[in-house]
């Protein structure tokens, strides 16, 4: 709709997506620092920069600036600025790293968590990535679910896709959205879908749709850190603390997910 309509100026919508994963793991008390090792190498900056330069390009962007920081002892914060076309060099501010602010980016974050009660680590992923102009961010969605649910290490994943401001056509009337309305889970992939429960609130007089996937099938020995730690998921009481916090890390209106077997 974008392309075929003819704008008064610069397209002002901007559409922001935002997926945040979940990957739950037993961990023992032994197994604490080779775990927090463990994810310090999956999600350092280094790492996550790749992944952000990989996104930018699905999107058809290009990298003004960026910004990353790992934490201590695990942890990690990465924030691309992009554009929807080139920068000339010579528009370029060198005060700022490799670039200047513009109105779309790209960032992600890891929220480590560890429970002393339950021995179950979870760490959470926060991926924002809001665009205007032509480019969209939907262009990656599948790229990053098939990134970060690789090995299991995607139990939960929240997906909010929302388009706000508006632009105008050439004739002065306001257009609110670019594109045709769907529910988040009609640009994913089908296979993938086939792994996960889907939970979906479309709200598409405001713009805005909602998409919880959770794992369809659970095996508590794939929830253990280190595999020497299988045996433990005969385990009755640690296989329940397992899908408890399944359950528990979602809200509580989706009542179906209570009969994750």
């Amino acid at each position: 709709m974008g392309r075929r309509i003819k704008l008064h100026n610069f397209n002002n919508l901007s559409k922001n997506l935002n997926i945040s994963f979940y990957d739950i793991n037993y961990v023992t008390n032994e197994d604490k620092f080779s775990c927090v090792k463990y994810m310090h190498s999956m999600y350092n900056t280094a790492n996550l920069v790749k992944t952000l330069k990989m996104v930018t390009k699905k999107i058809n962007a290009s990298i003004l600036n960026i910004s990353k920081q790992d934490y201590e002892p695990v942890g990690s914060s990465v924030n691309f600025l992009i554009t929807e076309e080139p920068v000339k060099e010579e528009l370029v501010d060198h005060t700022c790293n490799l670039g200047h602010l513009d109105k779309s980016h790209i960032a992600i974050h890891t929220y480590p968590e560890y429970s002393k009660k339950t021995n179950i680590s979870t760490i959470r992923l926060d991926f924002s990535i809001s665009t205007c102009g032509l480019i969209s961010p939907l262009k990656a969605i599948n790229y990053l679910l098939e990134k970060f649910s690789k090995n299991n290490c995607a139990d939960i994943i929240q997906i909010d896709y929302f388009v706000r401001g508006f632009t105008r056509t050439s004739k002065n009337k306001k257009i609110f959205i670019d594109h045709k309305p769907a529910p988040i889970y009609k640009f994913i992939n089908k296979k993938f879908l086939s792994n996960y429960k889907i939970f979906n609130k479309n709200y598409d007089e405001d713009n805005l749709w909602m998409c919880k996937l959770v794992i369809e099938k659970f095996n508590p020995s794939e929830y253990f850190f280190n595999n020497r730690e299988k045996k433990l998921s005969n385990d009755k009481k640690i296989s329940n603390n397992i899908r408890n916090e399944i359950i528990k890390t979602i809200t509580n209106e989706i009542k179906e997910i209570a009969q994750i077997s």
